[in-house]
């Protein structure tokens, strides 16, 4: 610190200077010099300051007699444009209650003042000083809100010196939050029945974070629901086409997210469907007629493709009325028909029924002109 002072020329009594410093304005004084300086010394140069704490001078002239006078103390000032290096080795971790904790490394710097804390939310965004005062240590909590949608926390901080000079940022530091609010819930918005298959649609969830939309499917055989298909939320419609279906089974459908912290939504509604069952039998095939003509009976036969309970009608016409309903059969594919006229024609088809009422289209028809022989004069 270098020190310079006048007096006024015509003052010839003065017998020499003492230099005195204080990092306090009012006491605690250190006389600088051991021996008084000649009276014709105008400067001084303290090569003991300490440039982190307040230097304060005083200065003391005497006379010849030994009176002394001292001049107001005067403030001595170091100009420290230097900044901090940045803070490195920044670390940290979010427990699940919020609870956050950074660590850093103890910079080297002998004017170091301490650090402040810069959040944001976005690592787009202008970082927060979250402090508001320089920290005096190396670790640091806080405790941040977990319900929000953001799923990251960016971290950087910065040193500052006695002389109030900023390093630049440290490295960002990134924190993932525990997740706990669960993702939106999928919706349904159509469904189609048709032969062999059950045809699905939904909106996917809409939050950023889902890893899969999952759709679970339980029968009415079954105890649980069991995963059938899942798809994450690229698109915005999600649908599913469910072959594994049997005809005549009811069938219950519903949706939940699944986002990257393994939480689940809630189940938005349900879809139950009774898979297409067709109701109409095949028809009888093959319907074949032979005529006896010596038993006056129609013989009539026929190939039928499934077994069961099954009852076959007979439906008989006569000439050009309308066919009627003439016998009903069961579980049999064969039937005699006994006839009485001669020269009638008599067409035949054949239908199938089950027990629910399900009724098969008719068989082809089968025709024959009915003409029995006279019995012989001999």
């Amino acid at each position: 610190m270098h020190l310079s002072w006048e007096v006024n020329p015509a003052d010839d009594d003065i017998a020499g200077f003492r230099i005195s410093r204080s990092n306090k304005i009012d006491g605690g004084y250190v006389e600088l010099t051991t021996e008084p300086l000649s009276p014709r010394t105008r400067t001084y140069v303290d090569s003991t300051c300490n440039e982190l704490i307040h230097n304060y001078y005083f200065i003391g002239v005497f006379d010849h007699e030994g009176n002394v006078n001292v001049a107001m103390p005067v403030y001595g000032t170091i100009i420290d444009s230097v900044p901090p290096a940045p803070p490195a080795g920044l670390s940290g971790s979010i427990d699940t209650n919020g609870v956050v904790t950074l660590t850093w490394r103890l910079g080297d710097e002998p004017d170091l003042r301490g650090y402040y804390i810069h959040y944001s939310d976005s690592n787009q965004h202008t970082f927060k000083n979250i402090t508001g005062y320089p920290l005096q240590d190396t670790v640091w909590r806080d405790t941040i809100p977990l319900n929000v949608l953001t799923e990251e926390i960016y971290y950087k901080i910065v040193a500052i010196d006695h002389r109030s000079n900023y390093s630049g940022y440290s490295e960002m530091l990134t924190l993932k939050k525990p997740d706990k609010v669960p993702p939106v819930a999928p919706v349904f918005t159509g469904s189609y029945n048709d032969k062999g298959r059950v045809e699905l649609s939904w909106y996917n969830s809409s939050s950023h974070d889902v890893v899969a939309n999952v759709l679970e499917r339980k029968s009415e055989n079954d105890r649980a629901f069991r995963e059938i298909y899942r798809v994450n939320s690229m698109e915005a419609i999600g649908k599913y086409s469910d072959t594994q279906v049997v005809p005549g089974l009811e069938y219950e459908y519903r949706l939940y997210a699944l986002d990257d912290a393994g939480l689940r939504s809630e189940y938005a509604g349900k879809v139950v469907i009774t898979a297409f069952e067709s109701k109409t039998l095949p028809e009888p095939k093959n319907l074949n007629i032979r005529v006896d003509t010596l038993k006056k009976e129609v013989q009539l036969s026929w190939d039928y493709p499934i077994e069961g309970d099954i009852r076959f009608v007979v439906y008989r016409s006569a000439d050009s009325l309308s066919m009627v309903s003439h016998k009903v059969l069961k579980n049999v594919t064969t039937f005699k028909d006994f006839f009485h006229s001669n020269h009638r024609r008599y067409t035949y088809r054949i239908q199938a029924l089950n027990a629910k009422g399900w009724r098969s289209e008719f068989s082809d028809p089968v025709s024959v002109v009915l003409t029995v022989n006279p019995p012989s004069k001999d």
